[in-house]
């Protein structure tokens, strides 16, 4: 069976300056494969000095191939920071909390992994707050009201009411 990806290869402007997009590089592909993919991408990225761009839902290629690491929910980036932000930091947007609480652990004995309950809303009447609202389940009253703005600790962002406005300033008072 052949399984074919979307690649996009391209200049920004005139410049020397490429970009790499790949769209779910690896989905669906034995490891073997997968590996062969991503060392072309790695091997593409060096020869030509791009940057690339993977779409992907892999974490676990995303730990291997990335510097940079932006979580999208519902069209919008909840969380973005460096590789380091993302999987060893100490705050995270919930749907980010959520996705790392789906995956496998080898080394707990837990049989059943942990899914996000709860359906994406319908991408053509997204809410005007906090898309994640209806699933998250560190969800108060603001969340179901107002988008929330985005909170910054150096490179790292994380749009979530939990650490911005009323819900985070009721967290540093109780403290």
């Amino acid at each position: 069976m052949i399984q074919f990806f979307d690649v996009f290869f391209g200049q920004a402007d005139d410049s020397d300056t490429y970009i790499l997009i790949a769209d779910e590089p690896t989905t669906a592909l034995d490891v073997t494969i997968q590996a062969q993919i991503l060392s072309m991408i790695c091997d593409l990225q060096r020869k030509y000095g791009t940057s690339v761009i993977m779409i992907t839902h892999d974490l676990g290629v995303v730990a291997e191939t990335c510097d940079k690491v932006g979580i999208i929910y519902a069209g919008e980036t909840v969380e973005y920071g460096s590789l380091e932000d993302i999987f060893t930091g100490e705050k995270h947007h919930p749907y980010t909390k959520g996705l790392f609480g789906s995956i496998p652990n080898l080394e707990d004995n837990e049989r059943r992994l942990h899914p996000i309950e709860g359906l994406m809303p319908d991408p053509t009447k997204l809410p005007d707050c906090c898309a994640f609202a209806d699933r998250c389940k560190q969800a108060c009253e603001v969340c179901h009201h107002k988008k929330p703005d985005v909170f910054k600790e150096g490179g790292h962002s994380i749009r979530c009411h939990l650490y911005t406005g009323e819900i985070a300033d009721r967290k540093e008072q109780e403290s």
